[in-house]
Protein backbone atom coordinates (compact mmCIF):
# COMPACT_ATOMS: atom_id res chain seq x y z
CA UNK A 1 0.00 0.00 0.00
CA UNK A 2 3.06 2.33 0.94
CA UNK A 3 4.49 1.63 -2.41
CA UNK A 4 1.43 1.94 -4.67
CA UNK A 5 1.07 5.63 -2.67
CA UNK A 6 4.87 6.39 -3.73
CA UNK A 7 4.03 6.10 -7.23
CA UNK A 8 1.45 7.79 -7.48
CA UNK A 9 2.76 10.88 -5.40
CA UNK A 10 5.33 10.73 -8.06
CA UNK A 11 2.79 10.48 -10.96
CA UNK A 12 1.29 13.82 -9.54
CA UNK A 13 4.54 15.22 -9.45
CA UNK A 14 5.53 14.60 -12.95
CA UNK A 15 2.11 15.36 -14.27
CA UNK A 16 2.34 18.77 -12.58
CA UNK A 17 5.69 19.59 -14.29
CA UNK A 18 5.23 18.95 -17.93
CA UNK A 19 3.63 22.01 -19.71
CA UNK A 20 0.25 21.54 -21.30
CA UNK A 21 0.43 21.39 -25.13
CA UNK A 22 -1.49 24.50 -25.69
CA UNK A 23 1.52 26.82 -23.70
CA UNK A 24 4.08 25.13 -25.76
CA UNK A 25 2.34 25.79 -29.20
CA UNK A 26 3.91 28.26 -31.26
CA UNK A 27 1.73 30.91 -33.20
CA UNK A 28 2.68 32.38 -36.33
CA UNK A 29 4.29 31.60 -40.02
CA UNK A 30 6.96 29.79 -41.87
CA UNK A 31 7.43 31.83 -44.74
CA UNK A 32 8.80 30.45 -48.29
CA UNK A 33 9.52 31.13 -51.97
CA UNK A 34 6.65 29.63 -54.10
CA UNK A 35 9.34 28.44 -56.49
CA UNK A 36 12.83 26.36 -54.89
CA UNK A 37 14.85 29.54 -55.29
CA UNK A 38 14.97 31.49 -52.26
CA UNK A 39 13.56 35.16 -51.90
CA UNK A 40 14.38 38.10 -50.14
CA UNK A 41 11.64 39.47 -48.36
CA UNK A 42 10.71 42.37 -45.89
CA UNK A 43 8.62 42.80 -42.66
CA UNK A 44 7.39 45.49 -41.03
CA UNK A 45 5.04 45.36 -38.01
CA UNK A 46 2.59 47.69 -37.14
CA UNK A 47 1.10 48.04 -33.51
CA UNK A 48 2.43 46.59 -30.31
CA UNK A 49 2.90 43.13 -32.06
CA UNK A 50 6.08 41.50 -30.71
CA UNK A 51 7.68 38.88 -33.24
CA UNK A 52 10.32 36.85 -33.61
CA UNK A 53 12.07 35.65 -36.73
CA UNK A 54 14.29 33.27 -37.17
CA UNK A 55 15.79 32.75 -41.05
CA UNK A 56 19.05 33.66 -42.98
CA UNK A 57 20.61 36.90 -43.65
CA UNK A 58 18.77 38.78 -40.97
CA UNK A 59 19.52 42.71 -41.29
CA UNK A 60 17.39 45.69 -39.85
CA UNK A 61 16.86 48.39 -42.06
CA UNK A 62 16.67 52.06 -41.34
CA UNK A 63 12.38 52.46 -41.48
CA UNK A 64 12.90 49.59 -38.60
CA UNK A 65 11.60 47.35 -41.16
CA UNK A 66 13.49 43.79 -41.63
CA UNK A 67 14.97 41.87 -44.37
CA UNK A 68 15.46 38.31 -44.39
CA UNK A 69 15.75 35.15 -47.16
CA UNK A 70 13.25 32.25 -47.23
CA UNK A 71 12.86 29.85 -45.84
CA UNK A 72 11.95 32.04 -42.35
CA UNK A 73 9.31 31.73 -39.68
CA UNK A 74 7.58 34.78 -37.98
CA UNK A 75 6.64 33.76 -34.43
CA UNK A 76 3.90 35.96 -32.71
CA UNK A 77 5.82 36.06 -29.24
CA UNK A 78 3.34 38.60 -28.20
CA UNK A 79 1.14 42.08 -28.65
CA UNK A 80 -1.77 43.27 -31.34
CA UNK A 81 -1.21 44.33 -34.42
CA UNK A 82 0.46 43.25 -38.04
CA UNK A 83 3.61 41.67 -40.06
CA UNK A 84 3.42 42.35 -43.33
CA UNK A 85 5.07 40.44 -45.49
CA UNK A 86 6.39 41.89 -48.87
CA UNK A 87 8.51 40.07 -51.65
CA UNK A 88 11.15 42.16 -52.43
CA UNK A 89 11.20 41.03 -56.17
CA UNK A 90 7.84 41.79 -57.34
CA UNK A 91 8.06 38.95 -59.60
CA UNK A 92 8.56 36.33 -57.09
CA UNK A 93 5.53 35.28 -54.93
CA UNK A 94 5.69 33.94 -51.41
CA UNK A 95 4.00 30.96 -50.01
CA UNK A 96 3.53 31.24 -46.46
CA UNK A 97 1.88 28.28 -43.90
CA UNK A 98 0.82 28.41 -40.58
CA UNK A 99 3.00 27.05 -38.02
CA UNK A 100 1.43 23.68 -36.79
CA UNK A 101 -0.71 22.78 -40.37
CA UNK A 102 -0.94 18.97 -40.05
CA UNK A 103 0.40 17.78 -43.83
CA UNK A 104 -3.15 16.81 -45.38
CA UNK A 105 -4.00 20.04 -45.20
CA UNK A 106 -1.00 22.24 -46.41
CA UNK A 107 -2.62 22.77 -49.95
CA UNK A 108 -5.69 24.22 -48.24
CA UNK A 109 -3.41 26.32 -45.92
CA UNK A 110 -1.15 28.33 -47.86
CA UNK A 111 -1.31 31.67 -48.57
CA UNK A 112 0.57 32.98 -51.51
CA UNK A 113 1.69 36.20 -52.43
CA UNK A 114 4.12 39.29 -52.87
CA UNK A 115 2.34 40.95 -50.15
CA UNK A 116 0.90 38.81 -47.09
CA UNK A 117 -0.47 40.43 -44.07
CA UNK A 118 -0.31 38.32 -40.60
CA UNK A 119 -2.61 39.68 -38.38
CA UNK A 120 -3.36 38.89 -34.54
CA UNK A 121 -6.72 39.75 -33.61
CA UNK A 122 -6.53 39.55 -29.80
CA UNK A 123 -4.25 38.05 -27.04
CA UNK A 124 -5.97 35.21 -26.53
CA UNK A 125 -3.65 32.02 -28.29
CA UNK A 126 -4.80 31.73 -31.87
CA UNK A 127 -6.48 34.69 -32.84
CA UNK A 128 -4.22 35.01 -36.03
CA UNK A 129 -5.53 35.73 -39.69
CA UNK A 130 -3.36 35.66 -43.36
CA UNK A 131 -4.53 37.72 -45.70
CA UNK A 132 -3.16 38.62 -49.28
CA UNK A 133 -2.86 41.95 -50.07
CA UNK A 134 -1.13 41.51 -53.88
CA UNK A 135 -1.46 38.57 -55.54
Amino acid sequence: MHRQCQTLCLLVLVGCAVPAPEATREYGVEIFAEDTVTAVITVSVTGNLQVNLKGDNFRMLPDKSFMITTPARLIAAGGVGTATITSVDSTRRLAILPIGTPEDSVDAATVTGTLVKFTRLGYERGKLRLEVERP
